[in-house]
């Protein structure tokens, strides 16, 4: 997993677990650490009868690791989710009779470049994923696409 994937969701399992118990943040680091050294045996030890003391002891003290689990799923549904959508609307486009797109400048391509790599890291789309949209958005508009 890439550190900005990482970063993404270590702060969606802040959100989930801050709201239950806020007490749990200190730990955040460390069991985050743990999860993407080895999450299944992350959430082997998440079972354990240590109590919270938030009346949340169901889910025992892995509350962040639970947390991180369910983050980094979730995470992975909208980055499935987006670039699925974005490879529709290009084959969507190239089914369609498009007249020829004008000629781009290499400071345009190098913009749009950019622009697509800037709002696919928004997303939360890895670097290389980013940068591979943006080469086909660039090879799209450019009329290079097959």
């Amino acid at each position: 997993m890439q550190n900005d994937d990482r970063e993404l969701v270590v702060a969606v399992a802040r959100g989930i677990f801050v709201a239950l118990d806020s007490g749990q943040e200190k730990y955040l680091e460390a069991d985050a650490e743990s999860y993407f050294a080895d999450p299944a045996r992350a959430l082997s030890a998440a079972g354990s009868d240590t109590p919270l003391g938030s009346g949340l002891e169901l889910l025992g003290p892995g509350l962040t690791v639970v947390a991180l689990f369910l983050a980094e799923k979730a995470v992975d549904v909208v980055a499935d989710k987006t670039v699925d959508s974005i490879l529709d609307k290009l084959k969507s486009r190239r089914r369609k009779a498009l007249p020829a797109p004008p000629e781009l400048t290499a400071a345009q391509t190098e913009e749009i470049r950019r622009s697509v790599i800037a709002a696919a890291g928004k997303q939360g789309l890895d670097p290389t994923t980013a940068d591979d949209l943006a080469l086909a958005v660039v090879e799209q508009l450019s009329g290079r696409a097959d």
